[in-house]
Parts: structure tokens; sequence; C-alpha cells
């Protein structure tokens, strides 16, 4: 063998060696990238809680303690922004979140709340004893102050304030105690048998502080208000009355209480008021008491069936357009006239 052959495979050798040194190398080196890209995806992963996402639950109502027991599992951490007072809930309550109820959080989210002041302004009870009970009325809104219970006894005059109070307690001119604004004041007002008993205002379209107001006028009790899951604290004002517990336009005693229910969906207010007008014609036109068959919200948006009742009788009327209402009614009552003639 001469020494180029020898020479020659010596090269081969090394260049074999080289090579595979390099790819081993190569290996190792692409191993690790992989293994680092694992562990960071892995620690990461870790860190964020990646994939475990929750619904954030509404919050709005409870309390601090409350809002923590319920959202212990997501280890929420509430942090108070502001306090604002609303009369709608307990002091202290949650009024608004952020994140929204039914948004999408990990765990160990930051939940910022705005809450029901705990001490509220306080303002001095107006005496309004001997006013009538308008001005009565006037004064306590004026000072943030609301009618509690109107309770009606025999007197000279109707609606004269006799007695006012506080939790039970007589409030006289002499009385200089504040109290939280939003509190209730109850009187105690004087009727005559004599006068005649008070109309039910219609107060369909109204807002909430206006069927208030007019019930308190007339001399009648705020009964149960109702409302639709959207009302709260801030757009409580803009709600407006879609049904009252008593037709307008009826009689009743004095301190009679009056529900209603309040909403702010535009498009079913418009359409209560049509559907309310129309009923009122009605009765007027034809003495025909009009009743709706489903007096609620998802009827307004689904059904369209009127039923009356003449004498006794049952009529059910399938209306053509809600925008038609009154026309159809007054069709309606036409054709129960002659019903009512043709039975004579």
């Amino acid at each position: 063998m001469g020494v180029k052959e020898i020479k020659s495979k010596t090269k081969g050798v090394v260049k074999n060696v080289k090579s595979r040194f390099w790819f081993r190398q190569i290996v190792i080196a692409l191993m690790l990238i992989f293994i680092i890209v694992i562990l960071a995806f892995v620690s990461l992963t870790v860190y964020t809680r990646h994939g475990k996402q929750y619904e954030l639950p509404s919050l709005v109502g409870l309390t601090l303690d409350q809002a923590h027991k319920k959202g212990e599992t997501l280890r929420l951490r509430l942090d108070v922004f502001d306090s604002l007072y609303s009369p709608l809930q307990p002091r202290g309550a949650i009024l608004e979140q952020y994140p929204k109820p039914g948004s999408v959080v990990k765990k160990d989210r930051r939940v910022v709340i705005t809450i029901n002041t705990f001490q509220p302004k306080k303002v001095s009870i107006p005496y309004i004893t001997g006013y009538s009970l308008r001005h009565a009325k006037n004064r306590l809104l004026s000072a943030g102050l609301e009618i509690g219970k109107l309770e009606y006894v025999r007197d000279i005059a109707t609606n004269n304030i006799l007695k006012q109070t506080y939790n039970g307690t007589d409030i006289t001119s002499e009385t200089r105690d504040k109290i939280y604004v939003g509190e209730k004041i109850d009187l105690v007002v004087g009727l005559n048998p004599s006068d005649r008993r008070p109309e039910v205002p219609n107060l369909i379209g109204m807002s909430y502080r206006k069927a208030r107001e007019a019930l308190w006028e007339r001399g009648f009790n705020v009964g149960e208000v109702k409302t639709s899951r959207e009302i709260d604290y801030k757009n409580i004002n803009t709600a407006k009355v879609i049904t009252q517990s008593v037709f307008a336009k009826k009689t009743m005693n004095f301190g009679s209480s009056i529900s209603f229910f309040i909403t702010t969906d535009r498009e079913v207010v418009s359409k209560r008021i049509k559907i309310n007008r129309a009923k009122i014609y009605a009765q007027k036109k034809f003495y025909a008491k009009i009743k709706l068959n489903k007096d609620t919200i998802q009827w307004l948006k689904e059904g369209r069936t009127v039923v009356v009742k003449r004498r006794k009788k049952i009529y059910q009327y399938q209306l053509s357009d809600t925008t038609k209402i009154q026309d159809n009614i007054l069709l309606l009552g036409k054709k129960i006239e002659q019903l009512n003639d043709s039975s004579k």
C-alpha cells in the first residue's frame, strides 16, 4: 500500500468522524430546543391556566361577602372602584361590575365593582302637616324623600295632611332629626265621606317617577312595582309603565294600592301604548271591557288576540295589524253591538 493511499484513507476517516460529530451536535441542539419549547409552553400554561376559562357570574345585588363566596372557585379579586346611592338595592350591595356578567374569564381575575354607599346623604325632614297632599308630595320629593303609606281617616277636608310619621315615630314642627336620602315618610290624610272616589290614572307610557307621582296625587298607594330584567339603578328613571293592576278610569277608594310593570324596551312600550289607547277608546265607545288574553311582554311580541267581555258573553278577535288596533276594535265593537241588538 502506497503512501498516497494511506493519506487518502486517513482523510476519509477524518471526514466521517467530523460529519458524525456535527450531525450529533445538530441533533443534540434540536433536542435541546424542543425541550426548551416544551418547558416554556408548560410553564406558560401553568402560569396563565390556559384552556381553563369560566363564565363570570353576576354579582349585582350581592354584598361583598356574598360575592366572595359565589366566586371563591374562581378566586375572584374584587376591587371597589366607586360607591353610589340607589334606593333599589340595600346598602353595601354591588350595583355594577366589570367585566360584565357572562364574560369569559380565567381564575384570579380582577373584578372592578361599584357598591351602594353605606352612608348616603342625610337630609332634614320637612314639616308638611296641614299641607295639601300635592304640596306635601312636592316638598318631600324636593328634599330627596318619598311618600311611604297613605292612610286615610275621616275628616272635613279630603287630602289634607293630618299627621306624618317616620318608622312609626311622629314628626312634629320641633323635629330636627335628619334621615337618609330616599327614605319614606308615612302620611295620615283626611277624607270627607261625601267626596267622590278618585279615578285610577292611566299610567301606561309614563316613567317610573311620574307614575308614582300620579298615583300619590290621586290619593292612591304605590303597590308592587315589577321590572323587566334589564332595569337597574342607572336606567330605572327612563323605564316606562306597560301594565297596571287596575284599569284606568275605574273609581277606587282613597288609599287603594295600584301596582304596575316597567320596562326600557321601546318597542314593547310603543305597542302597549297603542293597545291601551284602543282599550280606553273601546270602553268609552261601546262600554265593553277589553282584556288581553296574555298581558305580558311575550304576548306583545307574539300574540294579537283580543278577548272582549260584553254582557257575560265572551268574544275573541284576531287583530290583523298592531298598527291598526283602534280600527280593529272599532269594527269589533260594531260587531258586538249588532250581536246584542239581534239578541234582544
